[in-house]
């Protein structure tokens, strides 16, 4: 369930899963004390699953 939700968000910003990792894994190493990428790929995708709900629902 989760990698199939990372490749339909790969998907939807027409990129290829390894280079939404790639990005979400730039924006982990920024952070002061950065979390292991799992856990960034994980908080991610539960941010941006409910940024799309949010829209959702606000139209």
């Amino acid at each position: 369930m989760f990698w199939t939700a990372l490749e339909a968000a790969a998907a939807a910003r027409a990129l290829p899963l390894s280079a939404l990792v790639a990005q979400i894994d730039a924006l982990r190493i920024r952070e002061d004390d950065p979390p292991n990428l799992a856990s960034a790929l994980r908080t991610w995708l539960f941010l941006d699953t409910n940024c799309d709900i949010d829209e959702s629902h606000s139209q």
